[in-house]
């Protein structure tokens, strides 16, 4: 009994020994108009369950949001496998060429580090002004059958304040096809869908239309002037008119496949103004209305011993770019401790299409 217990203590103790981890980074794109994000993604894998949070340094000329983190773990004969990737999105400020530095993860006493990565930013290409086609319509000359408008709650905002992007689907014909939504293009703005999606119906000029309505909430991320592009719809509709009820064109519309309408809604301007001057010393780029509540595990320790210090910020804004204000609170702690990177959780409520939530940041120091 004796020779197998230390036979499964020896396992043990040699598994935690060669337990291992490996971190990688890679960016959804290298070479980037400015305006435009990057995704960046960074993945801690190992045999543990108990994967320590990367070393993001400070990227020159960058903004950096954190956007989320997700975990996969599997056991195979016994053996824990883990693996987090945590996603992060960069917004140039200036173009150039740039080096995401090497990100590094510390694990019992040893550090591991991604390579650098290599970015280039250019000048934004504006796109030839195109004229935005008129809505097609299956009743030339008549009322329209179909038709879509995009709009935005305000057309001047600050940097990381929500801006609301209205789509409305109105048909009051029969579809005769699912229909196909492209939604508008949004560089330069973080998104995040605002559900549930409504459906109703409203009287315009007499008429009786079945309206969709899809909102999605904007952040944009620099300053300057934006276009919010079109939003596009394809589907296909009744072609009959009453009017040739009695010609050849009834019985050929009425074993036909419908007609296929593009509709596409104008694009929208935004002026992005910068956040105003001068700034708080110890200001993290956060835009919002918050609340702060600190707590710590314990209110008493002992020399050289660590506690966790809990940071939960709660209100309305952009809940996932909220960043760590690592700098404020080694001012108010002082020297006397050291302060780790921490682990982070938010928590995302939309209700009536505004975005509010907490986040909170588990420092152990």
């Amino acid at each position: 009994m004796k020779i197998l217990l230390y036979l499964i203590t020896t396992f043990l103790v040699s598994s935690q020994i060669f337990a291992d981890i490996s971190i990688s980074a890679s960016v959804d794109k290298n070479v980037v108009s400015l305006g435009e994000q990057i995704t960046l993604q960074v993945v801690v894998s190992g045999d543990t369950t108990n994967i320590p949070q990367p070393k993001i340094p400070q990227i020159q000329d960058f903004q950096i949001y954190s956007s989320g983190r997700s975990q996969s773990i599997s056991i195979i004969n016994g053996q824990v496998n883990s693996s987090v990737t945590f996603t992060y999105i960069l917004s140039p400020n200036r173009i150039g060429e740039f080096e995401i530095p090497p990100i590094s993860v510390e694990y019992k006493g040893k550090i591991y580090q991604t390579g650098p990565i290599k970015i280039k930013v250019e000048k934004s290409v504006s796109s030839p002004q195109k004229t935005v086609p008129q809505q097609q319509n299956v009743y030339q000359g008549k009322k329209r059958g179909v038709f879509i408008e995009t709009f935005v709650d305000k057309h001047t905002a600050y940097v990381n304040e929500q801006i609301t992007l209205t789509f409305r689907f109105y048909t009051k014909v029969n579809l005769l096809s699912q229909p196909q939504y492209s939604p508008p293009d949004t560089t330069g703005f973080i998104t995040e869908d605002l559900p549930p999606q409504k459906n109703y119906y409203t009287i315009i000029d007499g008429e009786r239309y079945y309206v969709s309505e899809i909102k999605t909430a904007l952040f944009p991320t620099t300053a300057g002037k934006f276009v919010i592009g079109p939003a596009t719809v394809r589907c296909a509709i009744e072609d009959f008119d009453i009017d040739d009820f009695f010609s050849d064109n009834f019985f050929r519309r009425f074993f036909s496949q419908g007609k296929e309408v593009v509709l596409k809604s104008e694009p929208i301007e935004i002026k992005v103004l910068p956040l105003p001057q001068p700034q708080p010393k110890f200001f993290s780029g956060n835009v919002g209305k918050y609340t702060i509540d600190v707590s710590v595990d314990k209110q008493k320790i002992e020399q050289n011993e660590s506690t966790f210090l809990n940071i939960k910020i709660s209100g309305v804004g952009n809940i996932k770019s909220l960043t760590f204000p690592k700098s404020l609170i080694e001012n108010f702690l002082g020297k006397n401790f050291v302060i780790y990177d921490p682990i982070t959780s938010f928590d995302i409520n939309k209700e009536n299409y505004v975005v509010k939530g907490s986040k909170t940041f588990k420092i152990p120091v």
